[in-house]
């Protein structure tokens, strides 16, 4: 499904820039959700033990309990008078309320807040047409459902997390400018935003916080999960030849996929943006060296396949995927196989390959497009004019021109892509093809394997399954 992408919202008068530019107000969020998932997810800070399995409306509920963010949430009359209590009354309206549908926030320090939503009859009038489209949804819930969206939009949040079915697929504009996300997705969204400020929790603000380096340390295992006694093994050869050259060619790998991630959190930041000609600029930027990390990590790999064959060393700059010579030579029909013409390995390697190779030529120039059907301004990355039917060709083999976000603009414009729709279709393909080339070069027959056993991860609070469930739900990717 890719990286949830937020529509920014106006500014109001008086309001600063958004949450992801520079010197942008706090991220605004409303939360719905059942009312025993309102509260702090319970730890007792042993880091010695292992973290739980988050839930995600409690992990969601706990990372948004900071200063650094704006939380709303659904509640009624009754619930106790927190700071973000929303309160939507019922209808119908009273006949001098004027087509205005008055509702409640608490902003903090015991501080009300009168809002409204308006005009409430054409709510009411959508409600009725549109109630039919769900089996067995009265027009009355339906605009009891709608109002949550429509408030959040009167206060100007960033997104509202629901647990609503209807609100998450609905297409109609009345929700989906609302940003409706699930918990899932609102938790990437606050990760990305968190990690733009320096910030790395994997419980909550203040309890059991990483640091950039940690959360991705555990990331590429959850990406790549052949890598770890792929590089165990590669480092006992160093080991036992006296040879640094496998161990580092592990870590290479383990490195280049560090920096992806640091990148892919540059474009996402700059993609989120008010975009400019420095927010343009640092998008393409990231997409490069996106793409020149993700290659070199394959090329990494390739080598350790090289040496795992023990190829000629004056050899070992012909190592790679796309070299069917080079395949042939290692007589492993499963790498073949995954790297073949027409394969999927073959296509998505190839489209890295191709963009990566833009920064020896013409490089990735950028357009910024304002469309009707988008509020705002987007930043799109031409693809390089000798390629672009043979990666639209691969586009259209691996799920489809929308997926990868391309955009066709013809008369002589060329072909585009959305650099942030791109990259999150790219990391769980890319991972899943690298992973399986790790997984098929078999490391176990190097010198020097049989003399260690390969022990499992350490299970505590900063390392164990819990904890890399809450890093993949933060970093808003799937694990391969």
């Amino acid at each position: 499904m890719g990286f949830p992408r937020i529509a920014r919202q106006g500014k109001a008068a008086g309001d600063p820039p958004g949450p992801f530019d520079q010197g942008g107000r706090r991220l605004r969020i409303v939360v719905d959700v059942a009312p025993d998932h309102r509260r702090l997810e319970e730890w007792n800070g042993n880091t010695y033990a292992p973290l739980n399995m988050p839930d995600p409306e409690i992990f969601l509920w706990s990372l948004t309990e900071g200063e650094s963010i704006d939380r709303y949430w659904i509640g009624t009359a009754d619930d106790p008078a927190d700071a973000g209590r929303v309160v939507i009354p019922p209808g119908p309206l009273d006949p001098s309320a004027h087509d205005y549908l008055g509702f409640s926030t608490i902003e903090g320090q015991g501080r009300w807040t009168e809002r409204a939503i308006w005009p409430y009859s054409t709510y009411e009038t959508f409600a009725q047409e549109d109630a039919g489209a769900h089996a067995g949804l009265s027009a009355e819930q339906w605009l009891a459902e709608l109002l949550v969206a429509r408030a959040s939009n009167e206060m100007r949040a960033d997104l509202l997390a629901t647990i609503n079915p209807r609100l998450l697929s609905s297409q109609a504009a009345y929700v989906t400018e609302t940003n409706p996300l699930s918990a899932v997705q609102a938790v990437g969204v606050v990760g990305l935003y968190l990690r733009s400020k320096g910030q790395y929790p994997v419980v909550g603000p203040e309890r059991l916080v990483l640091d950039e380096r940690s959360m991705f340390l555990l990331a590429v295992e959850e990406l790549l999960p052949s890598w770890r006694v792929w590089a165990s093994e590669l480092s006992r050869h160093t080991y036992a030849t006296d040879n640094d050259t496998p161990a580092l060619l592990a870590q290479s790998v383990r490195e280049r996929i560090i920096r992806m991630l640091r990148c892919r959190d540059q474009l996402l930041i700059a993609s989120m943006a008010s975009q400019t000609n420095t927010t343009m600029d640092r998008l393409v930027e990231s997409l490069d060296y996106f793409l020149v990390n993700l290659v070199g990590a394959f090329d990494a790999a390739a080598r350790a396949a090289h040496l795992v064959y023990d190829l000629p060393k004056d050899k070992t700059r012909t190592a790679g995927w796309q070299n069917e010579k080079w395949l042939k030579k290692l007589r492993n029909a499963d790498l073949e196989d995954l790297f073949a013409p027409d394969s999927t390995g073959y296509r998505l390697f190839e489209i890295c390959r191709f963009l990566r190779n833009t920064v020896h030529g013409e490089g990735l120039p950028a357009i910024a497009l304002n469309e009707s059907r988008v509020a705002h301004t987007q930043t799109f990355v031409r693809l390089p004019r000798n390629e672009a039917d043979v990666l639209v060709d691969h586009f259209d083999q691996l799920g489809g021109q929308d997926a990868w976000g391309l955009r066709r603009f013809g008369d002589g414009l060329g072909d585009y892509i959305d650099a942030a729709t791109f990259v999150e279709r790219l990391i769980p393909s890319a991972m899943g093809v690298l992973d399986e080339a790790i997984k098929n070069t078999p490391t176990s027959r190097l010198t020097g394997i049989g003399q260690f056993t390969i022990e499992p991860p350490v299970d505590h609070a900063r390392d164990s399954p819990g904890t890399r469930a809450r890093v993949m739900f933060l970093l808003g990717l799937p694990k391969t």
